[in-house]
């Protein structure tokens, strides 16, 4: 509902209320009003409700509306500001009577679709700025692409006022938007970078990154040449508690010392996490403090929880295989591979440097 709706289910409302209130009124005045049917008075009551909420309605949105109206007319300042400031920029001029003559040609009959597109006088110049010249028949053709968007106006003047603001401000913001780079140079600036960005991403993607994916004979060799850098220092495997009280802490240390299961830790001890597996003595879980040995440790505090070690066994450190460590060796190869292709571009191209110009650049930063 819109409105001008709501106003009119207002009126009409309002118009239904009076005329009960006036039937009711004649029965009093005759001295009937003890007598008045509660069909009446329900009637009534019913549109006095209506008239109110009606009233609530109209008002919020005339409220909203108002609103509304403010903020297009806050967006329409700024936008003719834009529009005419890039015309003055591009020494924008029209034809002289430019409106009386496109209403020569724009009646009810090319609104309708019928218009002749072969006339040689279409062909003349309507407007120019900068280095374009716009013709009357790309306007017609314009608007008659253009029609379903003015179709709440109703004045054929309206219509090419409109229309052709519309078709001049587009031209002139297309026309601006294309030449941004030669109006504004730290723009193009920003563009050369993101465009040189690109660049370089696709090429180190072609030289470094796919071929470290891609190229799993090189990395077996890379693994195997640099097999000293993949090993695994001493490990225990254990279970590791860690509880949020020192007293169930407490609890869990017994409950260690016992043959209790794994699955029967964790049933007892749901408020606690309990975890099995290799761990190396600088992992996260275990506290900095702990120092390895078989059995159970006693309770540590570590990042505001309290820790309980279990130590099954301890594992000497060992060779890590490819599979255990291929995320790091991928890593590794790339590094690998893009330090080699540095050297191959160093090798090729000389890179001189204007010292002068540097410290030029330096004393700016």
């Amino acid at each position: 509902m819109d409105l001008e709706d709501a106003e009119h289910d207002l009126r009409d409302a309002e118009r239904e209320y009076r005329e009960v209130e006036k039937e009711k009124k004649t029965l009093e005045k005759w001295g009937f009003g003890s007598e008045i049917p509660s069909e009446l008075l329900g009637e009534l009551t019913s549109q006095r409700k209506e008239v109110r909420g009606l009233k609530l309605m109209v008002k919020k949105m005339s409220a909203r509306l108002k609103e509304f109206d403010t903020k297009i007319l806050k967006e329409k300042i700024v936008n003719d500001r834009f529009y005419n400031s890039i015309k003055k920029r591009y020494s924008f001029t029209e034809t002289v009577n430019v409106k009386e003559e496109l209403l020569k040609v724009v009646n009810d009959e090319f609104i309708k679709g019928s218009w002749n597109t072969a006339n040689d006088s279409y062909k003349k110049t309507l407007a120019t700025f900068a280095d374009e010249k716009l013709s009357y028949l790309e306007y017609y053709r314009y608007l008659s692409s253009k029609l379903r968007s003015y179709k709440n106006l109703t004045v054929i003047k309206n219509i090419v006022t409109v229309s052709y603001n519309d078709f001049i401000n587009a031209r002139i913001y297309n026309y601006h938007n294309g030449h941004l780079e030669s109006e504004y140079p730290e723009f193009k600036n920003i563009v050369q970078e993101y465009r040189e960005g690109l660049l370089l991403f696709e090429l180190m993607e072609q030289e470094i990154w796919k071929k470290s994916k891609t190229d799993t004979i090189g990395l077996k060799k890379y693994y195997n040449k640099n097999k000293t850098n993949y090993f695994w220092k001493k490990r225990i495997e254990a279970i590791v508690v860690t509880s949020e009280t020192k007293k169930t802490a407490k609890k869990v240390i017994k409950l260690l010392k016992t043959n209790v299961t794994l699955k029967q830790l964790k049933e007892s001890q749901k408020n606690s996490i309990v975890s099995e597996g290799l761990y190396e003595l600088t992992d996260k879980e275990l506290p900095k403090k702990y120092k390895s040995g078989i059995g159970v440790s006693k309770i540590f505090k570590h990042n505001n929880q309290y820790v309980v070690v279990k130590v099954i066994k301890e594992v000497l450190p060992k060779q890590q295989l490819l599979d255990e460590v291929k995320g790091r060796v991928i890593n590794d190869f790339q590094t690998q591979i893009e330090k080699d292709w540095l050297v191959n571009l160093a090798s090729k191209y000389k890179v001189e440097v204007n010292q002068s110009v540097l410290e030029s650049v330096k004393k700016s930063l």
